[in-house]
C-alpha cells in the first residue's frame, strides 16, 4: 500500500527569471482585487524556468499536485509515493 507525502513550497516569480528579465519586465500575472490571477501572458524566461522548476522535482520523485499563480508567488504543493510494507 502506497502513502504519501506532501510538501508546500512558495516560488518567487523574480526567481523564475533570468537577470535580464528581472529588469524587462514590470508585470506577469493580473490579479483583481478579490485575490484571484489570471496568467496573461507569460514571458519566455518565467515559462522556462518554471518548467526547469517542475523538472527538477520531477527528477527527485514528487508530483505536482496542485499550483496557484499569485501577484509575486507561485504555491506549489507537491506530493510522494512512499511504498510501506
Amino acid at each position: 500500500m502506497d502513502r504519501y507525502r506532501y510538501e508546500l513550497e512558495t516560488v518567487e516569480l523574480k526567481d523564475l527569471l533570468s537577470e535580464t528579465a528581472k529588469t524587462d519586465v514590470d508585470r506577469v500575472f493580473a490579479c483583481d482585487h478579490s485575490g484571484t490571477c489570471r496568467v496573461g501572458s507569460i514571458v519566455e524566461d518565467i515559462r522556462v524556468g518554471l518548467v526547469d522548476r517542475l523538472d527538477e522535482r520531477g527528477r527527485e520523485g514528487w508530483r505536482l499536485a496542485h499550483m496557484d499563480i499569485h501577484a509575486e508567488v507561485v504555491l506549489c504543493i507537491w506530493e510522494k509515493a512512499e511504498k510501506t510494507s
